[in-house]
C-alpha cells in the first residue's frame, strides 16, 4: 500500500482522544501527539517540565497535579529522548524523536560526512528515512523526497527537517518502498537490521529486504547501508564498501554504487577526523617478536581488512 503524503500535519484538537486512549508506555511518537507538542499548550508543557528537578518520576508526578497524565507523560518521555539525543544532534533539544527511531538513527557527524557523496546530485532518496537524520544532512546542499512506510516518521522528519531550517528542501512521502521507489538522480538507504534482539547480515533478511536490481532500475547512483558484521562474501563485487568509526567505535557500513563510488574497493573512514585509509596492493606486514608496545588498529581498520597496509 502506498501513501503520499500532502506534508499537512493533523489538527491539532483532535490530541485528547487519542491520548485517552493510549495504555502502553510511550516508545513511539503519533502525529498526533507531535500536534500537540507543537502547539502552545504543548509547547509550555514542555518548557515547564525542563525547569523541574528530580528523575522522570518525579517530574511526573509534579506535573500531573495541574496538567493531564497523558500530556505528562509525553513531555516527559520526550525530554527523555532529547537527552540521550544530545551525544548525537547539535539541536536535539528541539527535536522529535521516537525510541526506536533514535536508536536507529545515524547521528549528525556521520550524515553529514556521507552527505558530502551526494552534493553533486539535484535531487536524492532517501528511503526508509526514519526521524530524517540523513535527510537533515543532505538536504543542506540539495532536495530531498525522505521516504518512510510509517506516517508518524514522516511527521517526525517533517519537524526535525524544520528545526534544522531545512524544511523547503525534504519531502516526504509515505510508502512502502518494497513496492514503489520514488525517483531520484541518486538513492540513500537505511533499511531495519533487527529482529527482536537479534541482528540481521543478509540483505534480503532486512525491513524491507534489499533488492539491488530493482534499486538499480531507479538509478545506479546507491548509497546502501549495512551491518558492519555482513559477511565479505555477501559484499557484492560491484561497489565501494566503506566501514566509519567514530570516536574508536566501527559504527557502519556503507556500499557506495554508481557515481558514488570514489574509485576505491575498500575503505576505513575514522570520524570524527574524517580520516581515511583506501586498499591498494601490499604486502603482507612482518610478524615479529612482540615489542615494547603494542598497538591496536581502529576497529573500522581492522573490519575492512587494512591491517598490513597499515
Amino acid at each position: 500500500m502506498l501513501y503520499l503524503s500532502n506534508d499537512q500535519e493533523p489538527q491539532t484538537e483532535t490530541w485528547q482522544k487519542t491520548y485517552t486512549e493510549r495504555k502502553t508506555p510511550l516508545s513511539s511518537m503519533t502525529q498526533l501527539e507531535i500536534a500537540y507538542i507543537q502547539s502552545p499548550e504543548g509547547l509550555a508543557l514542555l518548557q515547564l517540565a525542563s525547569r523541574l528537578d528530580g528523575d522522570e518520576l518525579s517530574v511526573l508526578g509534579q506535573l500531573r497535579k495541574s496538567h493531564a497524565a497523558e500530556h505528562c507523560r509525553i513531555a516527559v518521555h520526550l525530554l527523555a529522548l532529547r537527552k540521550r539525543a544530545e551525544t548525537k544532534f547539535s539541536r536535539a533539544k528541539d527535536m522529535v524523536f521516537d525510541r526506536e527511531g533514535l536508536e536507529q538513527s545515524s547521528g549528525e557527524t556521520i550524515a553529514r560526512y556521507r552527505a558530502k557523496r551526494y552534493q553533486r546530485f539535484a535531487q536524492i532518496t532517501d528511503l526508509c528515512c526514519g526521524i530524517g537524520g540523513d535527510t537533515l544532512a543532505m538536504a543542506e546542499s540539495t532536495r530531498v523526497i525522505a521516504a518512510d512506510l510509517s506516517p508518524d516518521r514522516a511527521a517526525i522528519t517533517r519537524h526535525n527537517a524544520r528545526v534544522y531550517g531545512v524544511g523547503d528542501n525534504v519531502r516526504t512521502i509515505c510508502a512502502d518502498v518494497s513496492l514503489w521507489i520514488p525517483p531520484g538522480d541518486a538513492l540513500f538507504m537505511d533499511p531495519g537490521r533487527r529482529q527482536g534482539n537479534r541482528r540481521l547480515y543478509a540483505l534480503s533478511d532486512y525491513h524491507p529486504p534489499v533488492d539491488l536490481e530493482r534499486l538499480q532500475s531507479v538509478t545506479g547512483n546507491i548509497g546502501l547501508k549495512v551491518a558492519p558484521g555482513m559477511p565479505d562474501s555477501d559484499i557484492p563485487t560491484d561497489c565501494e564498501v566503506e566501514f566509519i568509526s567514530e570516536s574508536g567505535s566501527c559504527k557502519e557500513a556503507l556500499l557506495w554504487f554508481g557515481d558514488l563510488q570514489s574509485g576505491a574497493t575498500r575503505r576505513a573512514t575514522l570520524l570524527p577526523g574524517g580520516h581515511s585509509l583506501i586498499h591498494r596492493p601490499t604486502d603482507p606486514a612482518p610478524v615479529q617478536v612482540p615489542g615494547a608496545f603494542i598497538a591496536e588498529p581502529d576497529n573500522a581498520v581492522v573490519r575492512c581488512h587494512l591491517i598490513d597496509q597499515l
